[in-house]
């Protein structure tokens, strides 16, 4: 099968076996940030402290940039006009480079004022704004699955475990081909005398009241 290099925000997949590889190290590391967090934040993943919930964004914020670098834009007559290989901007006298970390440069009070004193750069720094939060929720809603499914390991092997004998002792009783009942049916179509099947499942009453219980 002919194969294509791909390569995604700063990861370069060569073969199915790469992206493998690097989809199950990825998925360690959630998890790994995951525990952590469970250890060492109170509260998660159900609450999330202010000061904690702001550290999480800075490093969400660190990676979005990563992937998505500042821009540069030609500012000509207050409008902000983006600089790249198909235009003559290059040589603009006044640039601005807007990116992640400009765009949260603004506490959200003074962002709001952008949109009177900075009317062409404020759909800009919004746009950017709006993608990295949603960019970071989406990253916490990643991390506390994990936490959840962390917590719930223990309970659910539990669980299982629990289940499992359950099933057992049923169908030690009740298997249609190999449990007692249907054993002693046979037994007695073969007229088998100690083949009591009132008196079986009179037995299996009692003892499921005490197992059962």
């Amino acid at each position: 099968m002919a194969t294509k290099t791909i390569a995604t925000q700063n990861e370069v997949i060569t073969s199915l076996k790469d992206g493998a590889y690097k989809q199950a190290r990825a998925g360690d590391t959630v998890k790994s940030v995951a525990r952590y967090c469970l250890s060492n934040v109170v509260g998660f993943p159900e609450d999330i402290p202010k000061e904690a919930l702001e550290q999480l964004n800075e490093g969400y914020r660190l990676r979005f940039s990563e992937n998505n670098p500042p821009k540069q834009y030609a500012v000509i007559d207050d409008k902000y006009l983006l600089v790249n290989d198909s235009n003559n901007l290059k040589e603009a006298s006044n640039k601005k480079l807007i990116g992640v970390d400009f765009a949260f440069s603004f506490n959200q009070q003074v962002f709001g004022k952008l949109k009177e004193t900075e009317p062409y750069m404020y759909p800009i720094v919004k746009q950017i704004r709006k993608e990295v939060q949603t960019y970071c929720s989406n990253r916490i809603n990643d991390l506390k699955r994990e936490a959840r499914r962390i917590q719930n390991e223990g309970k659910e092997n539990a669980r299982t475990a629990v289940k499992d004998f359950t099933e057992v002792v049923d169908a030690v009783f009740n298997d249609g081909k190999t449990g007692l009942i249907a054993r002693c049916g046979s037994a007695k179509k073969r007229d088998d005398v100690t083949a009591d099947l009132d008196k079986l499942k009179q037995s299996i009453k009692a003892f499921n009241l005490v197992w059962l219980k």
